[in-house]
């Protein structure tokens, strides 16, 4: 069963996300670093979902505020759910990287430029990690933490790595 939106939308109605707004936030704070996700993909995944009848859609009215649609995964859907992750995953993933992109094509410009560009790459690893501490202390207390922490070292360890390649390729580069 290949990888869609829906089947980690159906994964995200496990953890009392319930709004679309909810769901896309959560993507952005523990998902970032292996996962992106837009509004466009989740409000899609969400419709297929109860069509499907793996999730169920209220309509919630409080006064003074505009309706909202909230979701809850069914029995169904925590069936599909478990059926999806026992299938063993099949793909590594591509990992997309402009600076790789252009280290490539490095004869095409100078040294100081390529330096430049991986120097920039090394400060948005810091801020990665910067963010990946933050997110780190905010989750640790919540019930579901052990395997959302389990990701967020993974992320972790990838920009550690990432950070080390940095300081050798400029090296090399010089």
């Amino acid at each position: 069963m290949k990888i869609e939106a829906k089947w980690i939308i159906l994964g995200i109605l496990t953890t009392g996300c319930r709004t679309g707004y909810e769901i896309k936030k959560l993507i952005d704070v523990s998902f970032s670093h292996f996962w992106k996700m837009s509004y466009g993909q989740i409000y899609p995944a969400l419709k297929a979902l109860v069509d499907e009848g793996y999730a169920v859609q209220a309509a919630i009215n409080k006064e003074g505020e505009p309706e909202r649609k909230e979701y809850t995964i069914t029995e169904s859907g925590k069936k599909k759910l478990q059926e999806w992750l026992a299938v063993p995953v099949q793909d590594a993933g591509l990992h997309k990287n402009e600076l790789l992109v252009k280290l490539f094509f490095g004869k095409e410009m100078s040294r100081e430029l390529a330096i430049q560009h991986v120097e920039e790459q090394e400060r948005l690893l810091r801020l990665k990690l910067t963010v990946y501490e933050q997110i780190e202390k905010d989750i640790r207390a919540h019930p579901d933490a052990e395997f959302w922490l389990y990701t967020l070292d993974y992320g972790k360890e990838i920009a550690k790595a990432e950070l080390s390649w940095c300081k050798k390729t400029k090296e090399r580069i010089k």
